[in-house]
């Protein structure tokens, strides 16, 4: 009679297992076909203003074996990853058209999908995994950012890997310095496409603390491992920009030139602009101040014109300290507000983005709920909170806009935002 009972208990976690593959298949599949035809939509000749044509036109300087572009349309180097994962796709693809890399794109991003069910399956349920995979599938904004141009698909899909590798850690009880060496070497190559994921490294490290409670030797080892995997993906790019140009640039050296459109007169005309021919306005003003100041700047080091874009940010908060304050609070009603402004990417962008800010609004909700009931465990949500934090100091301290958000917030709301689905627990 036990065997009988155990055999029908073994029969049911298959035939559940199988039910569970069969879902998550159809899911991808979706999320697949959906980005296929919405890529088939597009001008397969022409990238995306800006970012789009420097990555593009640098994929294809590096494809004629030219050295890596100096800089693009900005005057600053682009971080390589994307334009080395264009470069690997059109080798393999040809160059003529744009549609193999969106393509490409098509299937990263239905690997994020995947990714993203695998690590809410480790802390929520099979089901709130499930609908957070299918929620991203059908997310108009997810689908939107797949066809273009930028480093977003690819970021987002080695952020949603490294969070699953930190997760599957903890979960696991994990103490495996290779395990975190190789989260360690997924999040040097997220800061290889896009260079804000690093503030969230140290945040990872008072994580491992938290977890490990006060450990000192396992938090030593935990995290000697993951900084040197971030030294592994990093190091090559580093000694590249070094030989090159003679000077320390880790990544690219676009940060200071940054922190100046976003906390002096670009970024005040862009805040003020309340139409879309004043924001036009607002953005030929940035241009022509960068050029002016860039030809004012001619022949000097890479580091002088940065300490120059920082002195210059410093000047303007200096003098405009409350003008900065109010900036400061419109670039974080900026970062976190629903939908996009309209004056600036248009009345469809903002009706597209819709659906992500309802979830944005209800993920945020749902975060407090779980935590204030402990129905996810305190930990986890922990990491979350890091990640959003990262996300938005950089977002806010630069130039803040949801399409910085998107890769490392938006996708990871979504299960708090499904937490309804969560019964209280007895007391």
């Amino acid at each position: 009679m036990d065997n009988l009972t155990q055999e029908n208990v073994n029969t049911s976690t298959i035939k559940t297992d199988s039910s569970k593959s069969t879902w998550i298949i159809l899911v991808c599949l979706l999320c697949l076909a959906l980005r296929i035809v919405y890529i088939s939509t597009l001008d397969q000749n022409t990238a995306d203003n800006g970012d789009g044509e420097d990555y593009q036109g640098h994929a294809l300087a590096v494809l004629r074996g030219d050295p890596y572009p100096r800089q693009g349309t900005q005057p600053f180097m682009r971080p390589p990853l994307y334009v080395f994962w264009l470069v690997a796709v059109y080798a393999l693809f040809g160059q003529d058209s744009l549609l193999w890399a969106r393509v490409a794109q098509a299937f990263l991003d239905t690997g994020t999908c995947l990714l993203l069910y695998y690590l809410v399956a480790l802390a929520w349920t099979s089901r709130i995994a499930i609908l957070t995979s299918l929620i991203y599938s059908l997310n108009p904004f997810f689908i939107f950012f797949s066809g273009r141009i930028r480093a977003e698909v690819l970021f987002g899909f080695l952020v949603a890997l490294l969070v699953y590798l930190l997760l599957y850690g903890y979960v696991h009880k994990s103490k495996s310095p290779w395990l975190t060496g190789c989260a360690g070497v997924i999040g040097g190559l997220a800061a290889l496409a896009r260079p804000n994921i690093l503030i969230f490294a140290p945040l990872v490290l008072v994580w491992f603390f938290a977890v490990h409670r006060l450990r000192w030797k396992t938090w030593t080892i935990m995290s000697a491992s993951f900084g040197l995997g971030w030294l592994v993906a990093l190091l090559p790019w580093t000694l590249h920009n070094y030989y090159r140009y003679g000077e320390f640039i880790l990544i690219t050296d676009g940060a200071a030139y940054n922190f100046w459109c976003a906390n002096a007169e670009p970024k005040l005309a862009d805040l003020r602009a309340k139409t879309y021919e004043e924001y036009l306005q607002a953005d030929n003003y940035h241009w022509r101040l960068m050029a002016e100041l860039e030809q004012s700047m001619a022949g000097l080091p890479l580091q002088e014109k940065g300490r120059f874009y920082f002195r210059s940010s410093l000047v303007f908060i200096q003098e405009h300290f409350s003008t900065w304050l109010w900036m400061m609070g419109r670039k974080f009603l900026d970062f976190w507000w629903p939908v996009v402004r309209s004056d600036v990417h248009g009345t469809k962008a903002s009706i597209i983005s819709f659906p992500a800010g309802i979830l944005l609004l209800t993920g945020l909700w749902g975060f407090l709920r779980t935590y204030w009931l402990n129905t996810v465990d305190r930990h986890v949500c922990w990491l979350f909170v890091y990640l959003f934090l990262s996300s938005a100091s950089v977002g806010i301290l630069f130039w803040a806009t949801p399409r910085y958000r998107i890769p490392m917030v938006d996708p990871y709301v979504i299960p708090f935002a499904l937490q309804w689905m969560r019964k209280r627990p007895s007391l």
